[in-house]
């Protein structure tokens, strides 16, 4: 559960000195997560890109130097990432899991999505669809993604069950799979 809106919490209030550097590209706003130890939403607007990029990062570093080592990021405000920004998310991650933590993504653009598709991003940083899923993969760890997903080999028709989303071989005919988080099944290129 967030915070309360209503209670009108700036992010000094949340952290102090946050707001002491701003971005003409880049706004992000802080609300607290209750129920989950050491967690923050971060909602962007804006663009993350070559002159927002740095900033974005020091941000991030800011809070998970505090001890909020479990962000949620909601990019549905965010209108363009660019490349510079694909290595902030990666950087970001790798902070926090140093730490213990994790990021989730939510509320991304179809735009971005295609960014993240394209660079395989969306298998590295966990992207999921509203706020409360993202808040519950905090509440009981990241590592327990709920996908079990029954299938047919396209190549051979044996029943599987894939309980992750990535790439494998069928047991009976090795073939090269792939699944995605919505279970399309792809015979790949080897």
């Amino acid at each position: 559960m967030l915070s309360d809106p209503k209670a009108a919490m700036g992010n000094n209030d949340i952290f102090p000195g946050f707001d002491e550097e701003a971005n003409d590209f880049l706004t992000i706003q802080l609300q607290k997560v209750e129920d989950v130890d050491s967690c923050l939403a971060l909602k962007l607007k804006g663009q993350i890109d070559t002159y927002s990029s740095p900033f974005f990062q020091r941000s991030v570093n800011k809070v998970t130097a505090a001890g909020f080592v479990r962000l949620i990021l909601v990019l549905s405000g965010v209108d363009y990432v660019s490349s510079k920004a694909v290595g902030a998310f990666v950087q970001m991650k790798k902070a926090a899991n140093d730490k213990g933590g994790e990021i989730a993504i939510v509320d991304i653009p179809p735009k971005v999505m295609e960014v993240f598709k394209n660079l395989s991003l969306d298998r590295f940083l966990y992207c999921v669809d509203s706020l409360d899923e993202a808040i519950e993969l905090m509440t009981r760890g990241m590592k327990a993604l709920p996908f079990s997903e029954l299938f047919e080999c396209p190549n051979c028709k044996r029943k599987l069950r894939a309980l992750k989303v990535g790439r494998f071989r069928c047991p009976e005919c090795m073939a090269a799979l792939s699944i995605t988080e919505a279970g399309v099944v792809r015979l790949r290129d080897t």
